[in-house]
Parts: structure tokens; C-alpha cells; sequence
């Protein structure tokens, strides 16, 4: 897959690959192995399955989303990717929180975030999230989160519980497991594909396969809630 940047700027950079459809995909990256370097794009086969067009979202800075230029990055590779009837933002950690935010910047009809933060003072990322903004508010759009309970339950608890948010944890797995654990079972690609769709029934099908449970009906596990797991 041939990506082509339609924009740089400061410490974003915007990369797309084209295609066909009615679906654009928004993939944010997570902070990456090399904090020297810019990240490298993310979900890249998810996002562009069946030929979908995608924008992958890079910032050097590791800011969150709360970096200068954000929503000029997101709106520049809006614009090249072309008119959409369906715009899904996607990613996972730093990714999945800048894909929160970015659905208060432009239209997004869907957000499926893997391991988003729920606030930033957790000593794993400490180090880089010093004087940065707290998480956003949920977006007004359907959207899904997903948490591993072995080290991330109370990151999980952090976010409300309402309306038009599926929260699916998975028991004795951990933040840095999730996105592997998923593709092992078949269910990333599918995933990506039933928030694509609208398709909230077979979200929750594939998830329930991958071995998800929804927190409205299980509620959070107590112990686990009560200050980071370390």
C-alpha cells in the first residue's frame, strides 16, 4: 500500500491512500517504539479494506490531540480525500483519545477507540502527558470504546456511561495486548468494518466473540477502580 502525504505541517503530518466508496476512514497513530521519530501510520490494512479511501494522522509531538495545527491537519486531509457520506475516526492510545477529540473538530459519524485515556496522570505516560489539557468529553456520535481490564480498568471507569456509547472491556487483557488479541481472534478487521457500516448488532456479535463484555451490563470490577494498576 502506497501512501501519499497531502500534509506536513509543524509536527502533524497527514498521510492518504485512496480509493473507492462512501467511507473515509480517519486512523490516528499511538505514540509509536521511537520517540525520536515521527510515528508511522497505523491500522493501514483495517482502515483500507475493500478499497476504502483513509487518512492517517502523525504527530511528532505526542500531544494527544491538543497540538497547534490539529484541526487544520484534519480538515487539510478531509479536503484531499474528497466528499464522504461516512467518516469514521479510528486509534488506539494517544490515537484513540486524538480520535475523540477530533469528532468536536469535523464531522464524524462514528469513533471506535482502543484503549483511550480517561486521564493522563497514569505514570505509564506521565513523562509525555505533563501539562497537557485532560481527555475530551465523549463526542455526540456513536462511539465505541474498548479497554483491556488487566491493566487499564480504571481507565475504563474514567469515562461516563450514556447514550450512544458501547464500552466493551476485555477481562485479562492488557492495554498494550488489545489491538494483537483482537486481529489473533478475527476481529479487528471486523470491527472496523461494522462501525464503517453502522452496524451496531454486528459490532457486538464479533466483539462478544473476541471475548467482550459490555460495561452497562457487567458494570466495573470494584478492586480495580480505585487508582492505576501498576
Amino acid at each position: 500500500m502506497t501512501l501519499r502525504v497531502v500534509h506536513e505541517a509543524g509536527p502533524w503530518r497527514v498521510e492518504m491512500a485512496p480509493g473507492l466508496g462512501e467511507a473515509v476512514v480517519i486512523a490516528f497513530a499511538s505514540i509509536g517504539h521511537d520517540l525520536t521519530r515521527m510515528p508511522s501510520p497505523e491500522f493501514v490494512g483495517s482502515a483500507t479494506q475493500g478499497g476504502r479511501r483513509a487518512l492517517f494522522v502523525m504527530d511528532r509531538a505526542r500531544s494527544w490531540g491538543t497540538g497547534a495545527g490539529f484541526a487544520e491537519a484534519l480538515r487539510a486531509g478531509l479536503e484531499a480525500a474528497g466528499p464522504a457520506r461516512r467518516i469514521l475516526a479510528l486509534g488506539s492510545s494517544m490515537g484513540a483519545v486524538a480520535a475523540l477529540r477530533a469528532a468536536a473538530l469535523v464531522p464524524v459519524d462514528a469513533v471506535l477507540a482502543f484503549g483511550p485515556q480517561s486521564r493522563l496522570d497514569d505514570p505509564r505516560w506521565s513523562a509525555l502527558t505533563q501539562g497537557l489539557p485532560p481527555p475530551p468529553a465523549l463526542p455526540a456520535c456513536w462511539t465505541v470504546l474498548c479497554h483491556g481490564l488487566a491493566d487499564d480498568a480504571a481507565q475504563a471507569a474514567g469515562w461516563p456511561e450514556r447514550a450512544g456509547v458501547d464500552h466493551l472491556l476485555f477481562p485479562g487483557i492488557g492495554h498494550s495486548d488489545l489491538a494483537a488479541h483482537l486481529k489473533a481472534k478475527g476481529g479487528m478487521q471486523g470491527l472496523g468494518d461494522a462501525v464503517c457500516d453502522g452496524d451496531r448488532r454486528r459490532l457486538l456479535r464479533i466483539a462478544g466473540q473476541a471475548g467482550a463484555v459490555q460495561r452497562r451490563k457487567v458494570g466495573m470490577p470494584p478492586l480495580l477502580t480505585d487508582g492505576f494498576v501498576r
